[in-house]
């Protein structure tokens, strides 16, 4: 039997910094990462995708040297279908019935349980799991690294991947300040309310999952701390890991990267900045309606009060002032 290889899970909400955190620890010396291993979305086209190195996804010689391991471990692969995704179901209903979030561990546990009757189910979890596992494994022998990160975000696959693969699990939770988070959706077309929604059951569903992994395998981190106190976070972040915290990440550009994600992954700057549009693009009355919203959620991630906007750039609290909130 192979041993457990150490297995990071970021989860976060979309746009909240995972793609950056990525090409920071792929710099570290010991840690692999290439981005968000469920690989590329529906909307973009396989044979023009680049791959951060610059290079077409399908002819870039590292998924070449990927595909070949996976080979070797009896699996097939593909670098524009990684299918690593948690679910099943030939519609969109079928798979949130099946392995989709149901936003609560009851229905959640109810759903497991019947679904533990149905063998091919079982068969096919335990397959997605396993494949994890092996292109995991692949990237890291390809890479020579022994610490494996996976920005997919998703907070289904932090139970999938407790239940179903045989990795050595710790989870990264990435939150961003729900101002900042709420101007960046409605940039994208999201209403006040459903961007303020989405960070609330998104951070909620991420929290009720990271019940199933040790308070010892979690940390959080805040994507205002990672922009303002890069290395210190990233020191803290190295420690968890279980890797050499004293390492510096400075220029993390000109290192080679194979990163999967948003057009970030194409940049050419290392320079990190903290993005401050939420103070002029909203109005008082916008950060009353939000502040009502979030109750006290906002503040117990150790943030100042939505309506506070006496902070600079740092939130209130240091992180240490969080640990009892990760522990819960």
């Amino acid at each position: 039997m192979q041993p457990r290889i150490p297995f990071v899970y970021l989860s976060s909400l979309p746009y909240s910094g995972s793609t950056l955190l990525s090409f920071l620890v792929n710099a570290h010396p010991e840690i692999a990462s290439v981005g968000e291993m469920t690989g590329l979305t529906p909307e973009v086209v396989p044979d023009e995708y680049l791959c951060s190195c610059g290079e077409r996804i399908r002819e870039c010689a590292f998924w070449e040297k990927v595909t070949r391991e996976m080979q070797a471990q009896g699996s097939d692969f593909d670098p524009t279908d990684f299918r690593t995704r948690f679910e099943l179901g030939s519609t969109p209903a079928m798979h949130r019935l099946r392995t989709g979030s149901l936003r609560g561990n009851l229905l959640e546990v109810i759903r497991d349980g019947a679904f533990r009757m149905w063998p091919g189910h079982q068969m096919a979890m335990r397959e997605l799991g396993q494949r994890n596992e092996r292109l995991a494994r692949s990237i890291l022998r390809v890479t020579g690294k022994r610490v494996f990160f996976d920005a997919a975000k998703y907070h289904m696959a932090i139970r999938y991947l407790t239940l179903f693969s045989q990795v050595d699990l710790k989870v990264v939770h990435l939150i961003r300040d729900v101002r900042r988070a709420t101007n960046s959706l409605m940039a994208r077309g999201y209403t006040l309310r459903g961007a303020v929604t989405q960070w609330l059951r998104g951070n909620r569903n991420i929290r009720r999952q990271l019940r199933h992994v040790a308070p010892e395998k979690r940390l959080l981190i805040r994507y205002e701390d990672l922009c303002t106190d890069t290395q210190g976070v990233l020191s803290r972040l190295f420690e968890f890991c279980g890797v050499d915290s004293d390492v510096r990440i400075d220029e993390f550009r000109g290192l080679e990267s194979h990163i999967v994600g948003n057009k970030m992954r194409l940049s050419d700057t290392s320079t990190i900045t903290l993005d401050q549009r939420w103070r002029t693009n909203l109005s008082a009355s916008q950060l009353r309606e939000i502040d009502s919203m979030v109750g006290n959620l906002h503040e117990q991630y150790g943030y100042t009060r939505v309506t506070d906007l006496s902070d600079d750039n740092c939130p209130a609290r240091p992180l240490e002032a969080h640990r009892p909130l990760l522990a819960s």
